[in-house]
């Protein structure tokens, strides 16, 4: 298998940006068996479990001098398994979590055990940081993501790079530092990428990086345009999951801006995709993150335009497919699924006062709180406002409107601050019949969403203003 490996590995890559995700795992596997490491056909949570195990046994003390001081690996078949097992990481990432986790693992043991590979391994620590991540050791996530970077420059790593900042800036770093941070190495991933024609993981990069300033709420026309610019080459993949990622956020976008074909359609139908064709096509590859990235989208935009009950089928749509928020647990667009999750909750229980609602939007409102005491600066930006939530089922008026008032001068992002006054408004309306309250609110919240380019929220906005203009 040797000689044909190089071709075996481009297969590998080709099926899996042609989201051909199934038909490239099981090539990948076939490959590997050859090469003497066999994956097992469904991994379950004891074999995981044993697994890291092994792997933080293989690591013991060693410290990260130690780890940066292994030599580079010498053994052609070793390094050819520690390819392969890089080769087949996308495609487990987006279709099956627990197979990543036993490559991953699997990487790390033979990293040590035999040396390090210069494209691979810091990308195999990277993810074994995420891998830390999503059992709450985050001080192991930070650490080992960071030694990854370091390993970047030691090794002289070309093309891996691409991966590793990927990884190491969105799957982990961002549980201690601001999303801002990850702008630049982002950047750098995508460049690396279209540099040594890995196109879809530098468009890939290219998308998170979009997304990142997105949540961050940098004015949307200029990431219109940044799109529009990467647009072209996207459509040269659009049978990839990039393509379809890309896609989604672009046509969230435009849905804001008012530029889709229906503005009235809280969903991801219009100039941007067909979300019916991109939808079947998922569903076939068995692609969990771009189905989940679909439905939060949805989520997320009838959230925004107050369709709170289909905004809740979307959410429930996701958590019927735990596969794809496993993968995505580190990842930092969690801080907006567990957002949104916390704030439907909230808003369901004061519309149809079930107590299963304020259950869960309290569990979930511990979970933000327990992550921002342990240091999560992003998940901080959005605490205020859903603790004005809780706090205004039972206040009084003026403690409602100052905890409203606190959470809006908390926020960092622009959105944020609009959502906020736009939820005080309808709270002082809703439980006080404060219209004077509620228009003042509004009013502040339709310039803040004109700030952000988010021209279809400023005419929803004037639309209530409107329709419930006291006589």
């Amino acid at each position: 298998v040797d000689h044909k490996l190089p071709v075996l590995m481009l297969m590998v890559d080709y099926l899996s940006f042609k989201n051909q995700l199934k038909e490239s795992l099981e090539l990948g596997a076939r490959t590997l068996k050859q090469l003497g490491e066999a994956l097992p056909q469904n991994p379950g949570k004891g074999r995981i479990l044993w697994e890291l195990l092994l792997t933080k046994r293989a690591i013991g003390r060693r410290t990260d001098e130690e780890l940066l001081a292994l030599p580079t690996v010498s053994d052609k078949r070793v390094a050819a398994t520690l390819s392969l097992q890089g080769a087949i990481f996308a495609p487990t990432f987006f279709s099956n979590a627990p197979l990543l986790m036993i490559t991953v693992l699997r990487s790390v043991r033979l990293s040590i055990k035999y040396g390090l590979h210069p494209e691979w391994s810091p990308t195999s620590f990277a993810a074994y940081g995420m891998i830390n991540a999503s059992i709450g050791q985050v001080d192991d996530t930070v650490r080992f993501q960071r030694l990854a970077v370091k390993m970047l420059s030691l090794l002289n790593s070309k093309t891996g790079r691409c991966w590793t900042l990927y990884c190491s800036y969105v799957l982990g770093l961002h549980l201690r530092s601001p999303i801002e941070d990850s702008m630049a190495p982002l950047l750098e991933s995508h460049d690396i990428g279209m540099k040594y024609l890995l196109c879809g993981k530098g468009l890939m990069a290219m998308e998170t990086l979009l997304l990142a300033k997105f949540m961050c709420g940098h004015p949307l026309p200029e990431i219109h345009a940044l799109m529009d610019r990467h647009i072209p080459v996207m459509k040269q993949h659009h049978q990839t999951w990039v393509a379809a990622l890309c896609g989604m956020t672009h046509q969230h976008i435009l849905n804001l801006m008012g530029r889709n074909d229906d503005s009235r359609l809280c969903q991801l139908t219009g100039i941007a995709m067909d979300q019916i064709e991109t939808k079947e096509a998922l569903s076939r590859a068995n692609h969990e993150i771009g189905l989940n990235a679909i439905s939060e989208n949805c989520m997320q935009l009838n959230a925004t335009f107050e369709q709170w009950d289909q905004a809740m089928s979307y959410h429930n749509e996701m958590l019927e497919r735990p596969e794809g928020l496993l993968a995505t647990r580190c990842h930092f667009v969690r801080r907006t699924f567990n957002f949104y999750s916390c704030l439907l909750h909230f808003v369901q229980f004061r519309r149809t006062k079930e107590k299963k609602h304020l259950r869960k939007g309290l569990s979930r409102l511990s979970f933000i709180t327990k992550c921002v005491k342990n240091g999560c600066p992003n998940l901080k930006t959005v605490l205020p406002l859903l603790v004005a939530e809780r706090f205004s089922f039972t206040a009084n008026a003026d403690d409602v409107e100052d905890v409203y008032l606190q959470a809006i001068n908390n926020c960092r992002y622009v959105q944020l601050k609009a959502l906020a006054h736009e939820r005080a408004g309808m709270v002082m309306l809703e439980r006080f019949e404060d219209c004077t309250s509620w228009k003042s609110h509004l009013e502040a919240a339709r310039a803040h969403y004109f700030e952000w380019g988010a021209m279809a929220k400023v005419s929803h906005i004037e639309r209530k203003l409107t329709e419930k203009r006291p006589d």
